[in-house]
Parts: structure tokens; sequence; C-alpha cells
């Protein structure tokens, strides 16, 4: 986050780092944390978290450590702090640590095993929330030690564009991105234009955010991240 290390974008040059050059397959990157201004995570496909704490010149590859998954895929991972964070994934998984990424261990998500999950943020060190596929929503406030499902506050109308199909279900859109500004605020969105929005975190569901876009495919949320299409959502 540039904000938070006092850095004007603007004046940012980006570099080519190559995470892991010898492996025989491609290795897709999903998302990356910062734990420090020197330490980062990436992860991604076939159980990859990569770690730098060099600020990105090196990196070291490693995997989950929770065995016999190489299919797995780490689609998001979010620290609250230095040692405390969330990776989540496919079937559903969501783990987490307490030590910086050493070791990751497996919290029960509640989300069927067919469902993937998109997106994780931290908003603090108990408050957490993750989407994914099939509008997954889910949120804990005791550091992931029950995820409650927030998916049922929202209806047809959380679509902020026309979709392919007008029948289409909407409860069935898959959500990429999950951004918590409070306890008492937050956005997820993802396919088909869909926004939902919160306003209370600790026990609230999510309900849509009516803007008019166009030419969108889907969304990320965050402080300084957007996605597909023409348009930057600005509160």
């Amino acid at each position: 986050d540039c904000r938070q290390a006092n850095i004007d974008p603007n004046y940012l040059q980006w570099e080519n780092r190559t995470v892991d050059a010898e492996r025989e397959r491609p290795v897709v990157l999903n998302d990356v944390a910062s734990l420090t201004l020197e330490i980062f995570l990436a992860v991604g496909d076939h159980d990859t978290v990569a770690r730098s704490e060099d600020s990105g010149v090196t990196w070291e590859i490693a995997n989950s450590g929770i065995g016999g998954r190489v299919h797995l895929t780490w689609h998001g991972v979010s620290f609250a702090n230095s040692s405390l964070g969330w990776l989540v994934g496919s079937h559903g998984t969501i783990l987490r640590t307490v030590d910086g990424g050493a070791v990751w261990t497996p919290q029960q998500s509640g989300v069927p095993d067919d469902v993937t999950l998109l997106g994780v943020h931290a908003l603090d060190e108990e408050v957490v929330c993750a989407v994914g596929e099939r509008g997954t929503v889910r949120c804990t406030e005791d550091a992931g030690a029950t995820w409650n499902d927030r998916r049922g506050g929202y209806y047809p109308q959380a679509s902020l564009l026309p979709i392919t199909s007008p029948q289409a279900d909407y409860f069935e859109q898959d959500l990429h991105s999950v951004h918590l500004q409070s306890r008492s605020s937050g956005f997820a969105v993802g396919s088909g234009g869909l926004l939902l929005y919160t306003r209370n975190l600790v026990g609230g569901n999510w309900t849509p955010a009516v803007h008019a876009l166009d030419d969108v495919e889907y969304l990320y949320a965050g402080p300084v991240r957007a996605g597909r299409g023409t348009h930057t959502l600005r509160k």
C-alpha cells in the first residue's frame, strides 16, 4: 500500500522480478501481501507461497505445508500485522498463520469443497472477511475461530450492470475481492459488475450499492486496486 509507506504512486518505477524461473511448470500468482516494508508474500497455484525478505529482490518458494494437496490454488492473502495473516483458495480452504507465514493452520470455513474462495481482507487481528464463487461471503469476528455466512443480505438489484442472461441467478455471481474500511463499513465486488456493501461487519449482511457503470466485466475492491474495464470507483 503506497499510502502506508508514504510513497507517491506517480513516481513508482516497476521492475520485473521472477519468482521461480527454474520450475518446469510456470506458476500463476494471484495475490501479494506486505508484512513489512521489506517482507512480502505472493501466493498462487500449485500450493505456491513465495516469500521475499529484501523488498522483492529475491524470492524463496515454499508451500502452505498442510500436506497432500498439491492442486490447491491460493487466490487471496491478507495480514493484520507482520505476524498474523490469512490465506484463502480452492476447496473453500482458509489457513491462518501467527508467525508471518512460517506455519499455516487450517480453519473451518464452512464453505463447500467445490467452492473456491477468491479474496480475503483482514481488518484487524479479529475481524476478517473472505469472498468467493457463487456469492460466498464468510466473516469472522474472533480471528477465525468461527466463520459466519453473510451472503444472505442481497438480492437481484445487487448487480450494477445487466449481465449476459436476464434470467441469471445473481446469487450465483462470483465475488472476486473484498475490502473492509472499518467494523461498520466494507465492500465486496465481482462478476457482472456486482458491488455489495455492509454497514455492520459484526453480525450484519451485505446489501447492494447502486451506481451506474458500464463496460465492466468484474471489479476488484481495495484502496489502490481496480479490475478489468474502464472505470475506477472512488468513495
